[in-house]
């Protein structure tokens, strides 16, 4: 199973290939599925310079820790906080675009459901 650097990567390859906006969203999902810690670790490293910051979930059902860097590398943990912060800024410049249409997220029915922009998509 490649590692996440390995898959961040490859999502580059897969987001230059992409033909489309919606492509290219779909191997950004796929390669990190949530902004949300990575987001948490470059606002703590930018608040906490030259500390060694890490983020983690904590699963209260498995009662167990999962932490977001695997790699003990500083270099990794920069490369990798940079793919992260690269495909967001591919994210948000898709949505602020007014020459792309807006296309919900079809991967789970449930986003739909949650949703506060439900009727922007309809």
């Amino acid at each position: 199973m490649p590692g996440r650097i390995e898959k961040l990567r490859e999502m580059q390859g897969n987001i230059a290939a992409a033909k489309s906006p919606a492509l290219a969203r779909d191997a950004i999902r796929r390669a990190i599925g949530s902004f949300q810690l990575p987001l948490y670790v470059t606002i703590a490293s930018a608040a906490y310079k030259g500390e060694n910051i890490d983020a983690a979930l904590y699963n209260l059902r498995e009662t167990e820790l999962t932490h977001y860097f695997r790699e003990k590398d500083d270099a990794s943990k920069t490369e990798r906080g940079e793919l992260c912060m690269k495909a967001l800024g591919l994210i948000m410049a898709e949505i602020t675009d007014p020459a792309l249409p807006f296309t919900p997220d079809d991967s789970n029915s449930d986003y739909c459901a949650v949703c506060p922009f439900f009727y922007a998509c309809r």
